[in-house]
């Protein structure tokens, strides 16, 4: 049974992760490249993956039930601008990977994920994907809340950490001071 999964955030066409984006963008292009060698790795040891993406319509539902893959994948078959980026290869059917579609900035606003992650027996969190000073930290934050233990992968997430943007210091700062907040003291949070 797991102990972690990890969790690629918002890695859609409507935050710039089309070929032409990733092409034109060198920072984005190393992040997907990273994620995509990351997503093998998972793979190759049957690591619990789950996909993220943002949805006005989110209902809740997950892309995928009992391993088959729905008539519309909510991932994968979402319209142009929001569908899930095609170098991630979501995989369907008997080796499924589920994908849940979050209505605001952190995932477990989608109260689904927690259920799930909990019936897996998850503890830990590990975070990839987009925008790490938004998306990224209230998902790690809305983790925190719901008692996961929280790791940020530091080269599998965009926008990069840099001088000019922020610092990693700040954000575990910023999910510090949540689990702080939060009653479980065991928690912990980490950037690799």
């Amino acid at each position: 049974m797991p102990e972690k999964a990890l969790l690629v955030i918002d890695v859609d066409h409507a935050c710039g992760w089309r070929v032409k984006d990733i092409r034109s963008n060198s920072s984005k292009r190393l992040v997907a490249r990273n994620i995509k060698a990351q997503l093998a790795n998972w793979r190759a040891r049957n690591g619990l993956i789950v996909f993220v993406v943002y949805g006005r319509d989110a209902t809740g539902q997950e892309a995928q039930v009992n391993g088959r893959k729905q008539e519309n994948c909510v991932v994968c078959d979402r319209n142009d601008s929001a569908r899930l980026a095609k170098f991630l290869e979501h995989r369907h059917g008997n080796t499924h990977e589920l994908a849940f579609v979050k209505k605001d900035t952190d995932a477990f606003t989608n109260q689904n994920l927690a259920e799930y992650l909990k019936k897996k027996s998850v503890t830990e969190v590990v975070l990839a994907g987009c925008q790490t000073f938004s998306c990224v930290r209230t998902t790690a934050q809305g983790a925190a809340e719901a008692g996961f233990n929280i790791t940020l992968l530091r080269d599998l997430v965009f926008a990069p950490f840099d001088k000019h943007y922020d610092t990693e210091e700040r954000w575990l700062d910023l999910i510090r001071a949540t689990i702080q907040m939060n009653s479980n003291s065991k928690l912990s949070v980490k950037i690799e």
